[in-house]
Formats: structure tokens, C-alpha cells, sequence
């Protein structure tokens, strides 16, 4: 992957996120902030719990943060996925699996439409 690929996929993986998020405030009829910056996108949950991605462009990979762990995952294009460099699965499954346990909230679980 060359980083014009790298930056679009990163592009569309934050604009799917903060769909999401969005549908999720709707739905629950919540307040999750999404709060963006440089090639930070931070989630704070309405109980002040937050998930932090970065975007790591010499890696040509996403990072996330929580309370529950740190995950570094690279694009699989023959999967057309972010994979967890470590073998922990894709980046959707943890991401979805570390929202709904940090906020308690059991939110409907739709694919985030990245590919």
C-alpha cells in the first residue's frame, strides 16, 4: 500500500466512524463526542470513558486506545479490512466489542461501510 491508499482508507474509516457515532446518538439518544485533530479521532462515551484512534502514516497503520487495551492494525487488502497486527481480529469486531463495553450500552451493531 503506497500512502495516497493508506490516506483514503484512513479517510473513509473516520468518516464510517463518525457515521456510526451518529447513528448511535440518534438511536440511544445520546451525547458521544467525537473530537478530531490532526490525524487523532477521539470518542468520549457520556460515562467520560474514550476510545483514541491514530493514524500512523509511516506504518501505514490505525492505532486504538482505551481502558481495555492498545491495538495496531494494518489494511489486509486481499481482506479488504484493518487487521490486528497481533492476530486479535479485525479492527470493526474490537472497535464494536470495546464500545459496548465501555459505555454499557448495547447499541445495534451495523458494518461500518469502510470498503
Amino acid at each position: 500500500m503506497d500512502d495516497k491508499q493508506f490516506f483514503i482508507i484512513i479517510r473513509k474509516t473516520f468518516s464510517a466512524l463518525e457515521h456510526c457515532i451518529d447513528q448511535w446518538n440518534i438511536k440511544h439518544d445520546l451525547v458521544i463526542d467525537i473530537n478530531t485533530e490532526a490525524n487523532v479521532f477521539e470518542i468520549e462515551f457520556e460515562n467520560l470513558k474514550k476510545i483514541i484512534l491514530n493514524s500512523q502514516p509511516p506504518m501505514h497503520e490505525l492505532w486504538m486506545a482505551s481502558e481495555l487495551g492498545a491495538y495496531h492494525f494494518s489494511y489486509d487488502l486481499e481482506k479488504n479490512s484493518w487487521q490486528d497486527t497481533r492476530g486479535n481480529g479485525s479492527f470493526e469486531d474490537i472497535f464494536f466489542r470495546d464500545s459496548v463495553r465501555l459505555s454499557g450500552i448495547d447499541f445495534v451493531i451495523e458494518s461500518l461501510n469502510i470498503y
